[in-house]
């Protein structure tokens, strides 16, 4: 177990330096159900290389009952810049690596030019605008029902508060890990995040409406192909709302950074040396 530490008002969050003083930071977003812990499998490979970051989405570490005014999207987001800034003082070269909903915070995070990221890369993950705009898309509705349920209180509460262990058990089934995954041992505060899902069904309406902005940010997606919640993303969707893209298909399902995790790992590192050899280049 990793020690955890806290950004008073902020999010908990785990770090694990690299004895090189000028190492790249790699912050990890995780999604839904999951916490920060569910990226051993890239901590055990690329600590050392990298300076390792990664926080608690708020409600799912903390004891006690959720605060869902922290779930506010303009809040999270709020409260992930004043992150970033606190723990990386000396602005060094930042990369975000999102899963599921991580991928939504670390989309609209990249497109905050005073950040300056200088890369993202999203696993079995999507930004919002790129979510919506599958709106007429009934093969990603189909995969995608459990959003529309989440919107009700009795759905919400059965899942996070009624029958959490069984709701857990059928994710991680559909999502393809293995019966020893250790992710499997994570508790009904996993749960807790779903209240998420309302404030994003609510903040996709407004993005109806509104003009697509390609994101200039250097962007990977690593998708596992037997995903049974998101499709993977095309050429021709990503270059909407991407100018600079690449797209990784390889074995796995939803949870490819674990059930894949040496493919994974591999292309995390030979894509930021990539960036970094295009950077000074």
């Amino acid at each position: 177990m990793y020690p955890v530490n806290k950004i008073e008002n902020c999010f908990n969050y785990i770090e694990l330096p690299s004895t090189m003083a000028d190492a790249p930071i790699l912050v990890f977003l995780h999604g839904f159900p999951d916490n920060a812990f569910g990226w051993e499998k890239q901590f055990e490979e690329l600590r050392g290389t990298y300076h390792l970051i990664a926080p608690f989405m708020h409600g799912t570490l903390e004891d006690g009952r959720l605060n869902r005014r922290n779930l506010e999207l303009s809040k999270i987001k709020s409260d992930f810049k004043k992150f970033l800034v606190t723990v990386n003082p000396e602005q060094r070269e930042l990369y975000l690596v999102g899963h599921d909903l991580g991928c939504f915070l670390g989309t609209a995070t990249a497109h905050d030019q005073d950040l300056k990221i200088s890369g993202l890369i999203n696993i079995n993950g999507l930004g919002l605008s790129q979510y919506v705009g599958r709106k007429f898309s009934l093969s990603q509705w189909l995969k995608s029902y459990y959003i529309l349920l989440a919107q009700f209180s009795f759905t919400r509460k059965l899942v996070s508060k009624t029958m959490p262990n069984f709701f857990l058990k059928l994710i991680y089934n559909l999502s393809g890990l293995s019966k020893d995954d250790t992710i499997r041992k994570n508790d009904s505060k996993a749960l807790s995040f779903i209240y998420i899902y309302t404030r994003l069904f609510i903040r996709s309406w407004d993005l109806l409406f509104q003009k697509t902005r390609r994101l200039k940010t250097p962007t990977l997606f690593i998708w596992g192909k037997d995903d049974n919640f998101l499709n993977y993303p095309t050429r021709t969707e990503a270059g909407k709302y991407f100018e600079n893209y690449a797209i990784r298909i390889i074995p796995g399902g939803h949870w490819v950074s674990r059930s894949n995790y040496k493919h994974v790992n591999r292309l995390i590192k030979m894509t930021i040396e990539n960036w970094q050899l295009g950077a000074s280049s």
